[in-house]
């Protein structure tokens, strides 16, 4: 019996808002930039000073959201 864990799986693209697509790269990258350090400081919050769990996941969903948009550019010149 093959455990889970091991199963090579393709991860679930979802849709990326359309604000991130109309915006050119610089600006893509300026928001990653600060939302990074947007999710260092909520982490910092929660882990530290019982700071809401929530702004972990949104910080984190946002990263997602403009990593995948910045992937998807990578690999359309590809």
């Amino acid at each position: 019996m093959v455990m889970g864990f091991f199963k090579k799986e393709e991860p679930s693209k979802r849709e990326v808002p359309k604000r991130l697509q109309n915006l050119d790269r610089a600006s893509l990258l300026q928001w990653f930039d600060t939302s990074i350090m947007i999710l260092g400081s909520s982490f910092d919050r929660w882990r530290y000073h019982d700071g809401p769990d929530a702004e972990v996941g949104d910080a984190i969903e946002a990263l997602s959201g403009l990593w995948q948009e910045l992937q998807s550019r990578v690999d359309a010149t590809k």
